[in-house]
């Protein structure tokens, strides 16, 4: 596995100071860790209704295995683990946090869990938030899922692991609510079509499905893929990278602007080497665009 990047472990708050084009900004440290409250946060934020932050880190809290904290936001910030991992319940939360319709957090686990091959978890929120793990991953559903998770209005939970399933290359898998959740495996990898899924997921409209694999493809330099989720799920790659047009879209997730491009980052190759932005069209015959090539100077490696 390549090397990860990490966010650095304070919370930070840029705010603009006056109006005009030239406007001064003023960095403000919000909450720093201090390895009882989490250390080395990994993805990205949340927040509430009330401006409250919630997120992970991948390692510290009581148990050094991570943490959910929360960082109210008011005139005296204050950052505060809700719960700490300790193998059993999980351990290693890289992806970030999803809320539900009843502001219930949901996240995973790289590691823990009742097999050692990670976890999803959901956190209550209110005066004593609970975590309970409601799937545990068994390799042969998948293993180490790194990526974030997103939710549809049913409250269904979707994402992928980088390992394990059928092959041992990865899934995409759907997590049911309610009182026995219930864990199904969508899409298996197998090389030819992708491997590694590291990254989160995107929906469409129709309830699609978009996300990219490190490695594998067509190169084994890794793909952009397309899950349909009605009636038989149906994997399709959309791109494969070939080096010259990026290697290994690692960690970061895809973004879609109004016509459904999809967006995103590799996080080698291109015209020197240190990674890519790339645009893929998404209509009949999807088309893969390499619109910047980092060369060191401004910018290598762009990872999570």
């Amino acid at each position: 596995m390549r090397r990860v990047m990490r966010l650095a472990t304070i919370l930070l708050a840029l705010v603009a100071v006056g109006s005009s084009a030239e406007a001064d900004w003023v960095l403000t440290t919000l909450g720093s860790f201090n390895g009882s409250n989490g250390s080395a946060p990994r993805d990205s934020l949340i927040a509430d209704a009330q401006g409250n932050l919630y997120g992970t880190t991948s390692a510290g809290g009581a148990n050094g295995s991570g943490t959910v904290f929360k960082l109210t936001t008011g005139t005296s910030p204050n950052l505060a683990a809700l719960s700490s991992f300790n193998g059993t319940n999980g351990a290693t939360p890289f992806g970030g946090l999803i809320a539900d319709a009843q502001g219930n957090l949901y996240g995973t686990t790289v590691g823990g869990g009742a097999n050692n091959d990670g976890t999803v978890f959901k956190l209550t929120t209110g005066a004593n938030p609970t975590l309970t793990t409601v799937a545990s991953f068994n390799g042969g559903d998948g293993s180490r899922p790194y990526g974030g998770l997103i939710i549809d209005t049913q409250g269904n939970v979707y994402g992928t692991t980088s390992g394990g399933g059928a092959n041992g290359d990865g899934t995409v898998f759907k997590l049911t609510p309610g009182a026995n959740p219930t864990l199904t495996t969508l899409a298996t990898f197998n090389g030819a079509n992708g491997n590694l899924p590291t990254a989160g997921l995107l929906a469409d409209g129709q309830g699609n499905l978009y996300g990219t694999t490190e490695g594998g493809g067509a190169h084994g330099d890794g793909t952009v893929f397309k899950l349909t989720t009605g009636g038989i799920p149906t994997l399709t790659t959309l791109a494969s990278f070939s080096g010259s047009n990026g290697i290994s879209p690692f960690f970061g997730s895809l973004i879609a602007d109004a016509q459904g491009n999809l967006y995103g980052t590799t996080d080698q190759g291109g015209a020197n080497g240190d990674g890519t932005v790339f645009k893929l069209t998404t209509g009949v015959s999807p088309t893969l665009t390499t619109l910047a090539s980092f060369n060191g100077s401004n910018g290598s490696t762009p990872t999570k």
